[in-house]
């Protein structure tokens, strides 16, 4: 008679880190982590818009708390620190680089005044010459963003080879995810990490969203339109590094789908719970005479 033996399991300190990128869905991402983990969560960000947190200070934060077991930052870069005490699981969500761009014009207009320039000289110009601001004072915010955050830590404009040292930091995480393709990566996650994590699971109600629910194909077109053909078309050219990695983020979110036997059931599954948060959510709203509550709960919507 065969007997299964069961694998040991491992010693280390399991810990989920996610690389939080403006407008790539990081705040529902972050709500999902809250919700599983509670107090077992924790955000380590600096103390300015532009700061950058080193792998060391990961390492020396766990360390003052040892309960925590997942991370989230806007100011931590790839890769994932190698420590033999600890098991790095990261998260890693690419979006389309043109529509990051208009998302982030529409968060820009509408936050409340801070500490970010950015969203300043957003509230006094208009789209076309808010890119065009951009492009001529501060490329390293509208040229291929997310290869140099995810390579670079965002101190350089990309090159070439940098390309190849995000690719590879997108196909070897844990989880690699695409904006436009939400739920899928969100499933992907769920089969990936339970082993790890027993119990996790990815339903959501989207947080921090700048418009109404629209395809990809929408908005480019709206993109295109605001733009015009010159402005658009020299964006796309300044992103050519951004959409390679999204095609490589998407491709990761495809192969991890298809190790997935009964991914079509599992992803309906999700939309259902997804679909039960919503309406709580919504109820939440109709039984709470609280401003604030209101804001943070009516903000329904996709990623």
């Amino acid at each position: 008679m065969f007997r299964t033996v069961r694998p040991e399991p491992d010693p280390r300190r399991q810990v989920l880190v996610h690389y939080h990128v403006f407008k790539n869905a990081g705040s529902t991402l972050d709500s999902i982590l809250e919700a599983n983990f509670g107090d077992r969560f924790a955000r380590l960000d600096g103390d300015r818009h532009d700061s950058n947190v080193c792998n060391d200070a990961l390492i020396a934060f766990l360390e003052r708390h040892p309960a925590l077991a997942a991370v989230t930052s806007h100011h931590l870069r790839p890769p994932k620190p190698a420590d033999p005490r600890f098991a790095f699981h990261d998260i890693v969500f690419i979006r389309h680089p043109l529509a990051r761009l208009a998302s982030a014009y529409a968060f820009y207009r509408r936050a409340a005044p801070n500490t970010d320039p950015l969203a300043a000289a957003a509230k006094l110009r208009g789209l076309q010459a808010f890119f065009d601001w951009l492009i001529d004072d501060h490329p390293r915010y509208v040229s291929n963003v997310q290869v140099n955050l995810i390579a670079n830590a965002g101190a350089w404009l990309p090159r070439a080879d940098d390309l190849a040292r995000a690719v590879r930091i997108v196909q070897e995480a844990t989880i690699a995810g695409t904006v436009e393709r939400f739920d899928e990566s969100a499933v992907a996650a769920e089969h990936v990490l339970s082993p790890h994590f027993r119990g996790i699971e990815f339903s959501y109600v989207a947080q921090n969203v700048s418009c109404r629910p629209r395809s990809l194909d929408a908005q480019l077109h709206l993109m295109r339109t605001a733009c015009g053909t010159g402005l658009y078309n020299h964006l796309v050219e300044l992103n050519r590094l951004d959409l390679a990695l999204f095609d490589t983020a998407t491709e990761r979110v495809s192969h991890q789908l298809a190790t997935i036997a009964d991914h079509g059931r599992r992803l309906k599954e999700l939309r259902l719970r997804c679909g039960a948060r919503q309406r709580a959510a919504a109820a939440l709203i109709l039984t709470s005479n609280h401003p604030v509550q209101f804001v943070r709960y009516a903000n329904l919507g996709i990623p």
